[in-house]
């Protein structure tokens, strides 16, 4: 394990984010929050450590444990508990500042002096916390000399911490070397065997300091500052990986620039720009001509005014070798500027037609799929918990395909937090409900899990309704036509409406959409690999991993949204047009009337009169037509979905691409929301002419192509009908968020839009950083490149996690009532049907119920706003 060091002044949430983005680092820890005499409000600890409003995460996904400081026992513990409610990764406990201020006000390194102390300070913040938050130290040798290191350690230990740091000087050595190494490994000698997680920190400056501190402190773990600072990469060479060339920290200045001009007053953004550059220039001479520049001009030359944009000193390793420049472009051309080409200046001329009321007004919901598992990574297959209640009827708690999968559905919500809190809570409930009755957890793999025979696999029951029992029906039909495995797949959709849009305008953004979706696809898909009985008897071509029956592709991003997901013969006959909604319905309309040959083989019965499926036509119904998005519209009961869209138009689109993401506990975070919220928004406003059948076919090549091979270095993707590279694609598209991203961050106060926007530019240009390959590599790292070890691990991690949140007996009362109200409802269903089944499923599937095609209205241009 590697952290990143807290340095007041410097080593803030600004670094922090840049300087994870090159790898190598596991954990931060923040700059410490002073605690005196007062217990701090949320905004207090957000302030320090923003990365709480994402997880607790940068940008890249490092961890970030927030550092208190105080001498107070109880304040210290009462701020511990508030801290622990905004759910950090842990909690680290300050004994080592050296600030004169600082120790002058009995706190950081003088309270070493008082080993007791710092004992009951441990103990006190290890007591107010959840057990699930680790709670850890950090502590140099002692104040004014090292007598009581080992008195302190203990009492640090005694206490309960989880971890322990340990800074090889004394407050009164400060910063001077040598880091006194050998003093950290007869500590650790003083300490029982039963004792915290040692790290060691000081002057670790090389992958040759790193490996001497290791030897001699007998430390596995290290924690560096100044050494990471003037070198970005070093993390990446203590774990193993390359050197980092200059030319691959020139894209980070701009970024910390950004990030500085936000955060900080004008007067001192040159200041820290310099700060950082003057660490730089010792390990990287290219660093030079920038900060001789900032002494000039103090502002980086792309922020002052006129269009140049220079390009940045050195340049890739594949090309010759050029002199260094001395002007770095920090940012991207200012707003309407002459720079601008005429599409990014429409693009921004309809956002600001868009209005702040409109963009306020954005609405969005999540459905999350997830399969039932047992600890050993099968399926299970027991019937839907009546505790949850009933899946016909519950608004937030279903299934999917099988019996097995459950469905978590939240309301329409005004912002991204407010509708992942609600998916939190519903998760939480689902939980604590399958540890009541046994050991099942949720997979949290959009790849499914070990599976049994394909006709074992349980199917979605709904009761003996009409309407419930064709939910059943379809899904038999389901099965007969692709097969229950690839059923199993899960996935999370994303409701997204803005208010004003019509018909052609939420057209318009499915077209951009299906032809950008490659990045999100790239971004997002966590799903490289695949436990083999997923494909059993299946031809593929997926590679064997390792010997314990894992199957994946080196460079795959999404194989759910590939050859290997919801695919048929059937379905790829179909080139749907989305050049409006008559045109669309026309094609929906065809599939869902037209008979299929080898469907009707199958028949609507079987010989003992058992139903195989709805209907013998192309589409059962309207949902069995996969998409990447679809437009979608709220129906009344028993209306086909098809009819209310041609009678009411759009009202919203559901966008269904995104894979799980393993690493979350809900299986997508806020970062990933704000990042599809600026997408969808930037679909919306760009131009987006007519799709044809030669680009229908050229979309689904790039969607099988970046499913499969989507990290390949040098992949490229076709744009009207010329070859263009993956990366740079993207890259050009992610440009282009950064005003609308701007924007939306505006009008929330924020900057969480133009963050999710540069993660998005850092891992597309990193792509060791994307979650299809932190899979494969955590896969390596901890499981022996087992996929279902991996999952299995994440599941529980996850279960355990989930568990372990704040739950109130008034949630778990409204959710038993709600599940109780569903069955009620069920039940009132079923005592109301009097029609018998077979005339049910031939009305509901009459082409009479699909409506009828409208007279066709004038276009009204590409968007609506």
């Amino acid at each position: 394990m590697l952290l990143l060091a807290p340095m007041e002044g410097l080593l803030d949430a600004t670094l922090r984010d840049v300087l994870t983005r090159l790898g190598g680092v596991d954990r931060c820890t923040s700059e410490f929050i002073r605690v005196t005499n007062t217990l701090l409000p949320e905004r207090a600890f957000i302030r320090v450590v923003p990365e709480l409003l994402n997880g607790g995460r940068t940008a890249a996904g490092v961890p970030v444990r927030p550092q208190l400081l105080g001498s107070d026992p109880i304040l210290l513990a009462e701020n511990a508990a508030r801290l622990a409610t905004l759910h950090p990764p842990g909690i680290d406990l300050n004994f080592g500042c050296p600030a004169k201020t600082v120790n002058n006000s009995r706190g950081g390194a003088v309270l070493l002096e008082e080993p007791e102390l710092v004992g009951r300070i441990v103990a006190a913040v290890r007591r107010a916390v959840p057990a699930h938050i680790p709670v850890s130290a950090k502590m140099r040798l002692g104040y004014m000399d090292d007598a009581r290191a080992e008195d302190n350690a203990l009492a640090i230990t005694d206490a309960g911490a989880n971890e322990l740091v340990i800074h090889a000087r004394t407050k009164a050595q400060g910063y001077k070397p040598p880091a006194h190494w050998e003093r950290i490994a007869q500590v650790a000698q003083a300490l029982p065997a039963k004792r915290p997680v040692l790290i060691a920190n000081g002057e670790i400056w090389t992958t040759g300091d790193a490996q001497r501190c290791r030897a001699i402190t007998g430390c596995e773990h290290l924690m560096i500052g100044r050494g990471q600072i003037t070198d970005p990469g070093l993390a990446q060479q203590v774990t193993g990986g390359a050197a980092v060339p200059w030319w691959r920290i020139v894209p980070l200045l701009p970024l910390f620039w950004a990030r500085v001009s936000a955060r900080v007053e004008r007067r001192h953004r040159a200041g820290r720009l310099k700060q950082w550059l003057n660490y730089l220039r010792h390990r990287h001479p290219e660093a030079q001509q920038a900060f001789d520049e900032l002494r000039l001009h103090h502002e980086p030359a792309a922020s002052r005014p006129g269009c140049s944009r220079p390009r940045p000193a050195g340049d890739a390793p594949t090309r010759r070798r050029q002199k260094p420049r001395s002007r770095v472009n920090f940012r991207p051309p200012l707003p309407n500027s002459a720079c601008q080409s005429p599409s990014m200046s429409a693009l921004q001329q309809r956002l600001a037609a868009l209005g702040p009321d409109r963009l306020r007004g954005m609405r969005r919901g999540i459905e999350k799929e997830s399969l039932r598992s047992q600890p050993d990574g099968k399926l299970a297959l027991t019937p839907h918990p009546a505790p949850l209640g009933s899946a016909l009827t519950h608004p937030h708690i279903t299934t999917d395909y099988s019996e097995s999968q459950l469905e978590l559905i939240t309301g329409v919500h005004a912002s991204v937090q407010g509708c992942l809190n609600e998916l939190t809570e519903i998760h939480q409930f689902v939980l604590r409900t399958l540890k009541a009755q046994g050991d099942e957890r949720l997979w949290v793999s959009s790849m499914p899990c070990g599976l049994p025979t394909d006709e074992t696999i349980p199917l979605g029951r709904y009761g003996s309704s009409n309407v419930g029992r064709a939910k059943s029906v379809y899904r038999m039909g389901l099965g007969h036509r692709y097969g229950r495995r690839m059923q199993t797949i899960s996935g999370i959709h994303y409701n997204w409406s803005l208010p004003g849009v019509d018909n052609d305008g939420y057209f318009s953004l499915i077209r951009n959409f299906r032809r950008h979706a490659f990045l999100l696809l790239t971004l997002f898909g966590a799903s490289p690999a695949v436990c083999s009985s997923f494909v059993e008897g299946r031809n593929h071509e997926l590679q064997k991993l390792g010997a314990s029956g894992t199957l994946y592709m080196p460079h795959g991003t999404s194989l759910r949204m590939g050859r290997l997901g919801y695919q048929s013969e059937a379905q790829a006959t179909l080139a749907v047009s989305y050049n409006g909604l008559e045109g669309y319905a026309a094609s929906l309309h065809d599939a869902l009337t037209r008979p299929w040959p080898a469907y009707e083989t199958v028949g609507i019965r079987n010989p003992g009169g058992d139903y195989n499926q709805l209907a013998t036509t192309l589409l059962q119904i309207e949902n069995e037509f996969y998409g990447t998005i679809r437009p979608k519209r709220v129906i009344f009961p028993g209306e086909r979905p098809l009819h209310a869209l041609r009678e009411r138009g759009v009202e919203y689109i559901e966008v269904r691409l995104m894979d799980l993401n393993p690493f979350e506990p809900i299986g997508i975070d806020a970062m990933t929301l704000r990042f599809l919220d600026v997408f969808l928004l930037h679909c919306l406003l760009a131009d987006s002419p007519p799709d044809t059948p030669s680009e229908i076919r050229e979309l689904a090549q790039n969607q099988h192509l970046t499913a499969a091979r989507g990290r390949e270095p040098g992949l490229e993707l076709l744009r009207r009908g010329q070859p263009v590279k993956l990366t740079d694609w993207g890259l050009e598209l992610i440009e282009q968020l950064q005003p609308i991203a701007d924007a939306l961050d505006e009008l929330e106060g924020t900057d969480a839009h133009a963050l999710a926007v540069a993660h998005a530019r850092s891992t597309l240009r990193q792509p060791d950083l994307l979650p299809s390959a932190r899979v494969l590599k955590a896969m390596a790292a901890h499981h022996d490149d087992s996929f279902i070890g991996f999952v299995r691990g994440q599941s529980a991690t996850t279960h355990e996690h989930l568990l372990a949140l704040p739950w109130s007996a008034a949630q778990q009362a409204r959710h038993e009532q709600m599940a109780a109200r569903s069955l009620d409802d069920q039940r009132a269903i079923e005592a109301a049907d009097t029609l018998p089944f077979e005339i049910y499923r031939q009305e509901y599937v009459s082409p009479d119920r699909l409506g009828r095609p409208r007279a066709a209205t004038p276009a009204k241009g590409a968007v609506t706003v």
